[in-house]
């Protein structure tokens, strides 16, 4: 188990070497699948979706990573953590849904011709 671990880690970073970052996100979550808890392939993934752009797959593994660094009380990091997803993707991105209900308040606000 340990070794498809180490593995799967070692995959990943050669993925990465070679800019295949689907690819590396794949070997990720193998060690996530081995090792729920793993934090260096919990805040890679959070790191490889925001490089990729996408917020909301981002926000899910920087969610568990910074909950990984709560519980040992180690805020200092998790904080780091946060702030670091607030400043890639912005506030916005927190409430997605409160954006939305905006945006279609504002269109039945428009006179019908």
């Amino acid at each position: 188990m340990a070794a498809d671990v180490s593995k799967n880690l070692d995959r990943a970073k050669r993925f990465l070497e070679k800019n295949r970052v689907e690819d590396a996100i794949e070997a990720y979550l193998a060690v996530l699948d081995e090792s729920p808890g793993h934090q260096e392939a919990t805040q890679a993934l959070g790191d490889l979706y925001a490089r990729m752009d996408q917020p909301e797959r981002a926000a899910v593994y920087y969610g568990m990573f910074f909950d990984l660094l709560v519980d040992p009380k180690d805020e200092t990091k998790a904080l780091a953590i946060y702030n670091r997803f607030l400043k890639k993707f912005g506030r916005a991105n927190k409430l997605p849904n409160e954006l939305r209900d905006t945006r279609f308040l504002q269109q039945r606000q428009k006179p019908r011709r």
